[in-house]
């Protein structure tokens, strides 16, 4: 299935440099901060089903007491989510009774697997706890900052359909991709993918959710503010460099006002959550690394920074 996905499962470090709007908590110095990036599934795909508290708090406190100020914790596997979604799917929850029963077979015997997270995130939530939750909680119990990622295009193993890891609103919507999957993207996608990428990966491109859809961004924004009010999370990071693209490759620049537009409501969103919840919630953006670049994905050039 998709064991192959341990390899790209990975964490990393980085510096980030967020600061508030005026007006908020933030309006001290600007703050640096030492971010550790968790995919979020790697935490369930190594430990034999039933994974426990005990085991998911492991990942946080290995962090915890380092010099890393800032917890950035992916809430996705590929398209489905690592909690019981009420407004998508968590991955594993659409399963046939014959499906059901190759996951358990290959998830108790196999490390590393979609099959075995599945069993443990199944475990976790049959005995009351939120997968994601439990390392939010964790991180603030730890002392530590912690944010949401948010991929906003997953593709993985789009080119089979029958994937684990591939949503069921992808599958219904083919009308909604930006365009079919292998077709060669073309520049300047090239040149944003990079040369390293192979080329089963790079064609996957066209097979991601077209942000020109209204139904798409509304699902995206649906799934952003399930987080946000789900979890007491500090800010909100919106990735946009995992498979960046997010309209037909010829389509970006024409749609910037369309993604600005958007953004604008996710900042909204955060900011009506911050209100209620009585302290702000931050956002931050991670985008291209070259500014020319942002028009093909229907960004104007942004710096990375959070906004309160």
């Amino acid at each position: 299935m998709a064991r192959c996905l341990a390899i790209s499962f990975s964490a990393w470090l980085t510096f980030f440099t967020l600061s508030a709007g005026p007006g908020s908590a933030a309006d001290a110095p600007k703050l640096r901060r030492l971010i550790y990036n968790s995919d979020g599934g790697n935490i369930f795909i190594d430990k034999k089903p039933p994974m426990r508290p005990a085991d998911v708090h492991a990942y946080v406190d290995e962090v915890a007491g380092t010099r890393v100020t800032t917890f950035f914790m992916c809430p996705q596997y590929c398209m489905p989510m690592l909690y019981p979604s009420k407004v998508t799917e968590m991955i594993g929850g659409k399963l046939s009774p014959e499906r059901r029963r190759q996951v358990e077979k290959i998830g108790t015997a196999e490390r590393n697997s979609t099959e075995r997270a599945i069993l443990n995130l199944e475990a976790l939530v049959a005995a009351g706890h939120d997968p994601v939750g439990l390392v939010v909680d964790r991180c603030r119990a730890k002392k530590l900052e912690v944010f949401i990622t948010f991929r906003l295009n997953e593709i993985h193993e789009v080119d089979k359909p029958a994937s684990l890891v591939v949503s069921e609103f992808w599958r219904k919507h083919p009308e909604w991709r930006v365009g079919k999957i292998g077709d060669p993207v073309g520049e300047p996608f090239r040149k944003i993918i990079g040369p390293r990428v192979s080329p089963v990966v790079a064609g996957w491109f066209p097979g991601a959710l077209n942000f020109a859809v209204p139904e798409v961004r509304q699902l995206r924004l649906a799934e952003l503010r399930e987080c946000c009010e789900r979890y007491p999370i500090d800010g909100l990071d919106l990735d946009f460099q995992r498979f960046p693209i997010y309209f037909p490759p010829v389509r970006g620049k024409e749609n910037v006002p369309t993604m600005t537009a958007w953004l604008r409501e996710v900042r909204a969103m955060t900011r009506e959550v911050g209100v209620k919840r009585g302290r702000p919630l931050l956002l931050s953006a991670r985008v291209l690394a070259r500014p020319e670049q942002g028009p093909a994905i229907g960004s104007t050039p942004l710096a990375g920074r959070a906004k309160g």
